[in-house]
């Protein structure tokens, strides 16, 4: 296990710990912050350090930021597969960047030789990231969202707090039982095939997490799929996502899916099974080699 394992390893084991051992660490005053920004009292930005070293802002009490604000990470398969994924020189795409976590992770993985193209559509959400990644040389943040046409389209934006689940589309995946409201934000629409070409970009890796938008973002992709053949860690568990997921297999592509850290398999059977069991599929060209030959 390399270093950055390890590290990732050490921040899964956080999170797993028992409640009452949490109150040790990370500490009581971690969830005592966390509650009172529930509840508005000291909510906003906030700084922390991610599993790898990195400082970046976040804010509490989005549901990803408390996540990043307790343990350093978020999401440990999708971390995982990036980990797997993504490799020193390389260029990739992150598509739906959100803060930016998964941008630093794949900055970080990439290296100075290496390029990170991060899209992120909503205005509000976008100006963080491109605050997390103004120091980072081997970055581009870019506010627009991908699609399979260019023009401009209008997004549900649900506010900072439950900006994860900002989408494109009619349909969200944010609980109706919060009783939130989004207010309909007009954002810059592109295909990722046109933006890599002006760019002279030949991305190895694309991360998709686009809220139900998944399929159009793989049919922007051009002949990407048939030429470069990136692998595409992509957002399932919607119509959307099966469409997309489909779209791929179509290119040859093989599902890999995780169950966290130490887990990445093959899958087997059905594409619909995978979709309705797993939040995000790994997908690669046969001849893809992924780190450490896993």
């Amino acid at each position: 296990m390399n270093t950055l394992e390890t590290k990732f390893a050490n921040a899964c084991a956080l999170m797993h710990r028992p409640r009452l051992a949490k109150l040790a660490t990370p500490g009581i005053w971690t969830f005592v912050r966390r509650h009172a920004a529930r509840n508005g009292l000291g909510s906003g930005p906030v700084s922390t350090r991610l599993f790898f070293g990195k400082q970046m802002t976040v804010v509490l009490p989005e549901v990803t930021s408390e996540a990043l604000y307790t343990y350093g990470m978020f999401d440990e398969a999708v971390t995982w597969m990036i980990m797997k994924s993504v490799s020193t020189g390389q260029s990739v795409l992150d598509v739906g960047a959100h803060f930016g976590y998964c941008t630093l992770l794949m900055s970080h993985l990439v290296g100075e030789k290496g390029r990170v193209l991060a899209l992120e559509p909503t205005p509000s959400t976008f100006e963080i990231l491109s605050s997390n990644v103004a120091e980072l040389s081997n970055v581009e943040a870019v506010n627009f969202a991908a699609g399979d046409q260019e023009g401009t389209v209008a997004i549900s934006d649900y506010g900072v707090r439950y900006s994860a689940w900002n989408t494109l589309t009619p349909s969200s995946r944010l609980p109706e039982i919060l009783g939130t409201s989004a207010k309909s934000v007009p954002v810059k629409l592109a295909r990722l095939d046109k933006l890599c070409e002006e760019r002279q970009l030949r991305p190895q890796f694309i991360k998709v997490d686009a809220e139900n938008f998944e399929d159009h973002v793989v049919s922007g992709l051009g002949d990407m799929l048939a030429t470069i053949k990136p692998t595409i860690l992509l957002e399932t568990g919607s119509p959307q996502g099966l469409a997309a997921a489909r779209n791929l297999l179509e290119f040859g592509y093989r599902p890999r899916v995780s169950e966290g850290a130490g887990s990445l398999n093959e899958w087997n059977d059905s594409i619909e099974s995978a979709n309705a069991r797993f939040k995000d599929i790994l997908f690669s060209a046969p001849e893809a080699k992924l780190n450490n030959g896993h």
